[in-house]
């Protein structure tokens, strides 16, 4: 140590020691990016074609637990996987993060190292609800099964076509 340095202690703790990294750390770091300034892409497949569509002003009711969303917070991208996300969805969910990085490092002089971490419905860190505002994990998808959610309309469906068929003769089967 050089005699014109201060002790550790009045350089910050151990990161004001080791010259500073709380500064950069904190610029980079996911924890100050703030809801307004993230930005979240609903991924669906649903029409038999793979879309991307950005979602403005959103919120946690966006993240549809049918789909796959990706939230770009700055210093890393999240890949969120609904439980009932189609096989296609959550294959190429990552790949569009890939490329996502990738554009962005190119137009905007991003980092190319931008981290993507994949997060499962219901399993939200603390640092991914805070890009929501007003996170609720009473709301989470975690207790969401779609497999019961199609059962249920299906269901439906069945009883109001029995109730238009009315006391309509039924055709004859073959036994």
């Amino acid at each position: 140590r050089g005699a014109k340095d201060p002790p550790p202690s009045q350089r910050g703790g151990i990161f004001g020691w080791m010259g500073g990294v709380a500064r950069g750390l904190a610029a980079n770091s996911a924890y100050n990016y703030t809801p307004d300034d993230a930005r979240l892409f609903h991924v669906t497949d649903r029409t038999g074609t793979l879309k991307v569509e950005e979602i403005c002003n959103f919120a946690q009711d966006d993240l549809d637990p049918e789909d796959v969303s990706i939230l770009d917070a700055g210093s890393v991208l999240y890949v969120w996987i609904g439980a009932g996300a189609s096989a296609r969805e959550r294959a190429h969910a990552p790949k569009l993060a890939d490329k996502f990085v990738e554009r962005s490092a190119a137009t905007t002089g991003r980092s190319a190292q931008v981290p993507i971490m994949q997060i499962d419905a219901g399993h939200e860190p603390p640092h991914f609800k805070a890009l929501f505002h007003g996170w609720s994990d009473e709301k989470t998808a975690a207790t969401y099964d779609p497999y019961e959610e199609r059962l249920r309309v299906a269901s439906a469906r069945r009883a109001g076509a029995r109730a238009r068929m009315g006391d309509r003769p039924t055709a004859p089967t073959m036994s």
